[in-house]
């Protein structure tokens, strides 16, 4: 499996324009002919600092093209700028006794 990070991740604000969660996601570029499905885990870190992070709620079956989820955060833990996303894939293989292998994608974001 590969995949990385959109390059922009959307801030979700309340009526009064705070920022109140993080909707984080994207593309899976590439599956192995093993793997039948990933749960992916996803980081926001800003100045090295995790400010989010959150799980896909269902596992992805082989050959999704997306993941995404949104994950709530604290008023004042995000705002618009520069970001580094780092995600991890525990993937479900055709031989179980291989599965919850992983791979991390870092990937610089802007929040927006």
């Amino acid at each position: 499996m590969e995949g990385l990070f959109h390059k922009t991740q959307h801030l979700i604000t309340d009526d009064d324009n705070n920022v109140v969660g993080i909707a984080v996601s994207g593309p899976i570029t590439k599956w192995g002919d093993q793997e039948l499905g990933a749960t992916i885990t996803a980081k926001i870190l800003v100045n090295g600092e995790v400010k989010a992070e959150g799980t896909t709620a269902a596992e992805l079956p082989h050959g999704a093209t997306l993941w995404m989820f949104a994950v709530p955060v604290e008023a004042g833990t995000l705002a618009p700028g520069p970001a580094k996303g780092m995600a991890e894939a525990q993937i479900k293989l055709a031989d179980p006794a291989q599965s919850g292998s992983s791979f991390k994608w870092p990937t610089d974001v802007t929040l927006v």
